[in-house]
């Protein structure tokens, strides 16, 4: 429903079922206009986080198999990542590593990976970054061929604005209307930057509830070592 506007439409099986004697369908699949649950905006905003890369960075690194880049990994690596088809992806990976997968959209296409043992043994130190994503990341690539590249589209009535946390992180985001956050960083007022609006003050501090905290530790390890590729990698690699 996300790769959909919002809309879900009941899953099937089977599409169509074709006499090999005569040619004739003997069955096909009736679509069903489908259900809006959830509003176009709430859709495209999860799809807005989901094509995000750069997001994606700190965890996958860059030239992860999440982004549908044209050419070759290594020639991503190497500076050179061919044409990208915007792609929204999400890995899932569970405990002892028995199953990871990767579900992710294009325009066209949704799809689903999964990569595991079929007598449900662990796997060893196979997450779904490094097993199921490669998979979905070709096979998308080769559902997609010939089909021209396009940009998922903004319903509007969204609002993007920038927000100053207390904590001092600033991000731009998109809000659903009258979502934006406030934050006071007095007892008084505390403004937020909203593009394309009037800032409006924060609300009056409350020193009986806890401001939120940082969205990062400042000191954190790497459950898997960033990738060597030649390049040194230090605590500032990205």
């Amino acid at each position: 429903m996300f790769a959909n506007g919002g809309v879900r439409v009941p899953y099937f099986a089977i599409n169509k079922v074709v006499s090999g004697n005569t040619g004739r369908v003997l069955y096909h699949h009736q679509l069903h206009a489908g259900t809006q649950v959830i509003s176009p905006q709430l859709a495209y905003m999860m799809t807005n986080v989901l094509n995000d890369n750069t997001d994606r960075i700190p965890e996958f690194y860059d030239c992860n198999v999440l982004q549908l880049y044209a050419n070759s990994q290594q020639a991503c690596w190497n500076g050179n990542r061919g044409v990208v088809r915007p792609a929204a992806a999400k890995t899932g990976t569970t405990n002892d590593f028995r199953d990871n997968w990767t579900v992710g959209y294009t325009t066209d296409f949704v799809m689903g990976v999964w990569a595991g043992n079929d007598d449900n043994s662990p796997m060893i130190d196979v997450s779904g970054i490094t097993g199921a994503a490669p998979i979905w990341h070709d096979s998308m690539l080769v559902a997609e061929q010939g089909h021209p590249i396009q940009d998922f589209v903004n319903p509007g009535g969204l609002k993007r604005a920038s927000v100053t946390y207390p904590d001092g992180v600033q991000t731009t985001d998109l809000f659903l209307p009258g979502t934006v956050p406030t934050y006071a960083e007095t007892p008084t007022a505390g403004p937020t930057s909203v593009i394309g609006d009037t800032p409006t003050p924060g609300p009056v501090g409350n020193p009986s509830q806890p401001l939120p905290t940082a969205y990062c530790p400042t000191s954190y390890s790497f459950a898997f070592p960033p990738p060597d590729n030649g390049v040194v990698v230090d605590a500032g690699w990205w």
